[in-house]
C-alpha cells in the first residue's frame, strides 16, 4: 500500500520495515492514452516475523558451532539445568547435520555454505555431570569421529 502512495505521489523510492522481506508488487497507472506497468516493493507484514521472534525469545543464549569432516568446532557445550539454547550450525566441508537423541534434536542435513539453528532445552532435573551426545547422521560420520557433548555443569 506505501509503495502505491508513494508510487501515485510521485516519490518513488523503496521502505523496508525493520525484519520484512520485500516482495515485488506490479502495478498500472493510465497517463493520457497510453497504460504503464510499474513494479515497486512492498513490504511483509511484521507478524509474518512472529515465529523467529518467539523462537528468539525462548533462547537463554546463542553459540556458533561449524561443521567440517568428521568434526564439530565446538567438542563439548557446557549446559546448566533447564537452559534453553540456540545452536546456530555453520558448514564450512560436505554434508552435515546435528543430532541429539536424548534432547530429542533431529537438525537440517545441509550442504557446505550453509547455515541453519536449533533449539535445545536441557531439563530442569538433569543432574551436574549429566552428559548428552551430539553427532552427525550422515553417512559414517559419526563413526569417523563427527561428535561430541553437551556436559550440565
Amino acid at each position: 500500500m506505501l509503495s502505491k502512495i508513494l508510487l501515485a505521489s510521485g516519490l518513488i523510492g523503496t521502505v523496508f520495515l525493520a525484519g520484512c522481506t520485500p516482495t515485488p508488487e506490479t502495478t498500472e497507472s493510465t497517463v493520457g492514452s497510453e497504460t504503464a506497468q510499474t513494479t515497486s516493493d512492498s513490504v511483509a507484514e511484521p507478524d509474518a516475523m512472529e515465529g523467529e521472534d518467539v523462537m528468539m525469545a525462548e533462547a537463554d543464549r546463542e553459540i556458533t558451532v561449524d561443521m567440517f569432516m568428521f568434526g564439530y568446532s565446538e567438542e563439548e557445550i557446557m549446559v546448566t539445568p533447564g537452559e534453553t539454547i540456540k545452536v546456530n550450525l555453520t558448514n564450512s566441508e560436505g554434508m552435515h547435520d546435528f543430532d541429539v537423541d536424548e534432547l530429542g534434536v533431529d537438525g537440517d542435513v545441509i550442504a557446505e555454505g550453509e547455515t541453519t539453528s536449533v533449539i535445545l532445552t536441557i531439563p530442569e532435573d538433569a543432574q551436574a555431570g549429566t552428559e548428552y551426545a551430539y553427532y552427525c547422521s550422515v553417512g559414517n560420520h559419526r563413526e569417523q569421529g563427527m561428535e561430541g557433548t553437551i556436559i550440565v555443569e
